[in-house]
């Protein structure tokens, strides 16, 4: 299977969300300057929103109800995953339980989305 570009997409998307959710905390003061409330719940939505788009259009060729179940279940994983190392591998920022559940919650959005779009091209 050629890999297409929705493929390196999604591995570039995953990199950026491993390491700006691992990077020091204080990394990113100059945006506490910018007043959007709950800044930081937007860009956990985000990324991963993104991300399961990204992985759904990277195996669209190969889609059924399983594969989208399972970018979707990886993504929470990942996400689940992700809070934890930041208790075990950072001092800076710590595991959030709502972050969890906002991811949670782009992942769901983005399959739904992708779903929608891509219901009748079949």
């Amino acid at each position: 299977m050629a890999l297409n570009k929705s493929f390196w997409g999604a591995i570039v998307w995953w990199v950026v969300i491993t390491v700006m959710c691992l990077m020091p905390a204080n990394n990113f003061n100059e945006f506490e300057e910018f007043p959007v409330p709950y800044k930081d719940k937007i860009v956990h939505f985000t990324f991963y929103f993104v991300l399961v788009l990204l992985w759904n259009y990277a195996f669209k060729k190969k889609q059924n109800i399983k594969v989208r179940l399972l970018i979707f279940t990886c993504a929470v994983f990942y996400g689940v995953v992700i809070e934890l190392c930041q208790k075990l591998f950072t001092v800076t920022r710590s595991p959030d339980v709502t972050d969890a559940l906002v991811n949670t919650f782009g992942a769901l959005l983005g399959t739904v989305l992708f779903w929608l779009l891509n219901k009748n091209k079949r």
